[in-house]
């Protein structure tokens, strides 16, 4: 998905992503394609499963 999809499937949401294409341009990094792992109320949980899932 591209950002501005994902921003209309979960708006006013938090979401956890990953980048499935993306490249660097300028040492600016540009995301291509997104999806979505798990979408949250408000960022408290989001961060808690951000933690859980990448640290």
């Amino acid at each position: 998905m591209k950002w501005e999809q994902i921003r209309e499937h979960y708006p006013e949401q938090w979401v956890l992503v990953e980048a499935i294409s993306a490249y660097s341009k300028n040492s600016i990094r540009h995301l291509e394609e997104l999806s979505v792992i798990s979408n949250f109320p408000e960022s408290t949980s989001a961060w808690k499963a951000y933690k859980k899932t990448f640290i």
